[in-house]
């Protein structure tokens, strides 16, 4: 299941640019929990991983994206629903989109931002997971639960008996 409740988006509006899904089965990874409190403040490193590009000038047909990497950004700005990111020491490029920005809570790393559109080289733009947590991630989280072990349509992991949701 795919949600995206805040269409339309494109190059003239940088709000609702935000999806989530529900996983036809369980898996093994621990999410990172939401922040509690508001967007990253200007100022503030946010550590970026993606599988983007690492220049906007990979000239035709090659490309270094593909490869998980992480970086460190600073916030620079706010825009209505996100921030806007300095271009120094990363900066997100092209094929990172929808990928995570994580801000630190107290002593928790907590999923802060997702990445929405960058040039590579001097502007970059996620959206502020806090901004649509409300409204949008816990309606849809209580929408689609965690699978038990019963017939519920999820397939889930660490059952006595086998899962009958499970292939």
């Amino acid at each position: 299941v795919v949600a995206n409740d805040y269409g339309p988006w494109g190059d003239d509006r940088f709000s609702g640019d935000i999806g989530i899904l529900a996983l036809a089965r369980q898996v093994d990874v621990v999410p990172k929990p939401l922040p509690q409190t508001a967007f990253p403040s200007t100022g503030e490193e946010i550590r970026l991983v993606g599988y983007g590009l690492t220049s906007d000038n990979q000239g035709g047909f090659q490309s270094d994206s593909g490869s998980k990497r992480q970086g460190t950004a600073v916030v620079v700005g706010r825009l209505e629903t996100g921030i806007e990111l300095g271009t120094s020491p990363s900066i997100t490029c092209s094929g990172d989109s929808g990928g995570p920005g994580f801000a630190m809570e107290g002593p928790t790393e907590v999923l802060a931002t997702i990445h929405s559109r960058s040039d590579c080289v001097s502007y970059a733009y996620n959206e502020a997971v806090y901004a649509y947590i409300d409204d949008f991630i816990e309606p849809f989280i209580a929408a689609y639960p965690e699978g038990d072990c019963s017939s519920d349509d999820i397939c889930a992991f660490g059952c006595d008996i086998p899962d009958p949701d499970c292939e």
